[in-house]
């Protein structure tokens, strides 16, 4: 929580805090939203876009023909470019998925379409989007929100802690992209 409040302008702080004390049911009414309108890109978002979001949008790029086109992953503080971090492309690849190719993408080279879903790995991130420009707050999420296991809503960075870090991150992703997968598809339908 320390480096949340050291990391984070003033207003994104209370933006984070909105996002951390919304009622679950305030989110159940905005996710039915989604399912009833999902017509535009699930974007995975996440601080460098070197493992989380990159592992995301390819996860789900390659598990869903039907939303791999319009799938993207982003960080708010990515350099454009940037290969996946070592140990996200090796657990990536233990379980089937690929970033060797992958290149980091900034949150604002995506501009905002009518429609877009933004799912963000962890409050920080979540609270930059909302207040990024012609983004509607009410289709930010975090990655747990579409899960109703009662878990943690958020899936912490990995960077810089091993590969264990790097596989429980990416299997709680999996389950969560795997409900998102689901949510969207059915509302293509």
């Amino acid at each position: 929580m320390r480096w949340l409040v050291q990391s984070l302008s003033l207003p994104e702080l209370v933006e984070a805090l909105r996002v951390q004390l919304e009622p679950s049911a305030s989110r159940a009414v905005r996710l039915e939203a989604v399912r009833a309108t999902a017509t535009g890109r699930l974007v995975f978002v996440c601080y460098g876009n070197i493992m989380r979001s990159a592992f995301a949008a390819a996860y789900v790029q390659q598990s869903s023909p039907t939303l791999a086109p319009h799938t993207r992953g982003a960080g708010t503080h990515a350099r454009p470019g940037k290969p996946a971090q070592d140990d996200a492309q090796r657990v990536a690849a233990a379980q089937g998925v690929d970033l060797t190719t992958h290149g980091a993408t900034r949150l604002d080279q995506l501009p905002p379409a009518p429609g877009d879903v933004i799912v963000c790995m962890d409050l920080a991130n979540a609270a930059r989007a909302r207040r990024a420009p012609g983004v509607d707050p009410r289709r930010v999420f975090l990655v747990g929100d579409a899960l109703e296991d009662g878990g943690e809503r958020i899936v912490d960075d990995p960077y810089g802690h091993g590969e264990q870090a790097t596989r429980a991150a990416f299997a709680r992703i999996r389950a969560a992209c795997d409900v998102w997968v689901a949510l969207f598809d059915a509302s293509r339908k």
